[in-house]
């Protein structure tokens, strides 16, 4: 978390970031959360609000690497920069994981 990440998503302090980060991971600030599947190569897994913009990754264990709303730091945001940022910089570096078979 940084200025930056607090700025864009209109928080005040580390509390709040963190309060945000955990609804969102919980399915909170309603809207259409896309989450499951998709994850980067390593496993992490990718989270987006399309109703509010926020943009979250976690570890394949849960732990938060970063949440923020891309370009909700900048002047005259709309959540539209948002929904660009994901289909045009991170759909095209998701890969969709089969599902772990456990055999023990």
């Amino acid at each position: 978390m940084n200025q930056q990440d607090l700025a864009s998503l209109g928080y005040n302090s580390e509390a709040e970031y963190l309060q945000g980060a955990q609804a969102l991971l919980s399915g909170g600030h309603g809207g259409d959360v896309v989450t499951s599947a998709l994850r980067w190569e390593n496993g992490d897994v990718v989270i987006f609000n399309y109703n509010t913009g926020e943009f979250a990754v976690t570890t394949s264990k849960g732990a938060l690497r970063t949440y923020f709303r891309p370009g909700g730091e900048q002047p005259g945001y709309t959540v539209q920069r948002s929904i660009d940022y994901y289909n045009g910089t991170v759909l095209p570096g998701l890969v969709v994981l089969p599902p772990r078979i456990s055999l023990g």
